[in-house]
């Protein structure tokens, strides 16, 4: 067996955890703008707090390395998997590549 199989529900829940986390953080993100672009009238402290948060979510960077580690993650982790659960996947991929 391959290192990938004999610790696939290891790898799995660590990369669930992972994508649960980068969804959150794009949750986040899209409250964080609607917050900014909305039509309410802000004082100026309170946009600075909503655009100040805005910009904390956005400064982190390392969204990129974790969603190119998802990625290929999910991609090893399908090789072997049955057709189905390759089709989820492809379809968790095109998830967060469609929102990030």
């Amino acid at each position: 067996m391959t290192f990938w199989q004999e610790n696939y529900s290891f790898i799995r829940e660590v990369y669930d955890t992972r994508y649960q986390k980068m969804v959150e953080w794009m949750d986040n993100v899209e409250m964080a703008i609607q917050k900014v672009c909305a039509s309410k009238v802000y004082t100026s402290a309170e946009f600075k707090r909503e655009k100040d948060n805005f910009h904390s979510l956005c400064k982190n960077l390392e969204r990129a390395e974790t969603k190119k580690w998802l990625t290929e993650t999910l991609e090893t982790l399908m090789k072997e998997r049955a057709p189905d659960e390759q089709k989820r996947g492809t379809q968790e991929i095109e998830t967060y590549h469609g929102e990030a």
